[in-house]
């Protein structure tokens, strides 16, 4: 991991790797990428050879799902299978 101490006190980075990423999301790396994979959260970029998170579209991301307890709006919930 990059060494974090040569910011500017109080500089945030633009661009995380996945297990930095995934460490600021407090989810398993193996986590982010299945939820990477379902379009939850966004697609790397590449810097040269690293890939990398934008940290405002992870931020957006986030900002996107549903509040604990907030209706899904599944269209299949009102459905009765029985007859």
């Amino acid at each position: 991991m990059a060494d974090l101490s040569v910011l500017v006190p109080g500089a945030h980075p633009v661009a995380v790797s996945r297990e930095y990423a995934a460490a600021l999301l407090m989810i398993s790396d193996r986590h982010f990428q299945t939820q990477v994979k379902l379009g939850v959260f966004p697609q790397p970029r590449r810097i040269g050879s690293r890939t990398v998170w934008l940290l405002s579209e992870l931020l957006e991301a986030v900002a996107r799902l549903p509040a604990d307890g907030a209706a899904d709006d599944n269209p299949w919930d009102g459905v009765s299978w029985q007859s």
